[in-house]
């Protein structure tokens, strides 16, 4: 099922119109300091969407099996040492992400970059909508 190009074309347009909005008309900033989001339901939302997401089931059923061998032992201990094996490197990895997003996030709302991110963005998105309107309709 192929999605009709008017309606992508509009919705690339919608978001364009957003960002333009958001470089023309940046947000008042009347008090410096943000409500911050308490780290234990940012925890729990990510640990929800994880568990219910069944790519990930799929992809720990595709991939550890592989490294699973029955001459070394009990299968269903060596594939949960290989889980939490994973999961700590993961968390190492996901925790230097995070915080270099933190870093960069407050950066660029103090630098005012951001802004221009904005504008970058609206114009790609208004381009996109513009070729996608202008180019014709594949033929059935």
């Amino acid at each position: 099922m192929m999605l009709d190009p008017t309606l992508a074309a509009t919705y690339l347009a919608w978001l364009a119109y957003k960002a333009f909005r958001a470089f023309l008309n940046p947000p008042v900033q009347i008090n410096s300091e943000e409500p911050q989001t308490p780290t234990a339901h940012v925890f729990r939302q990510a640990l929800t969407t994880n568990l219910l997401n069944p790519k990930v089931i799929v992809f720990y059923l595709a991939l550890l099996p592989q490294f699973v061998s029955l001459d070394l032992g009990h299968v269903g201990l060596q594939i949960f040492l290989l889980g939490c094996i994973h999961t700590g490197i993961g968390l190492v990895y996901l925790v230097v992400i995070g915080s270099a997003a933190g870093k960069a996030s407050s950066w660029l709302r103090t630098s005012g970059f951001a802004r221009w991110l904005d504008a970058i963005a609206g114009t790609v998105f208004l381009g996109l909508a513009l070729r996608i309107a202008l180019s014709g309709r594949p033929s059935s």
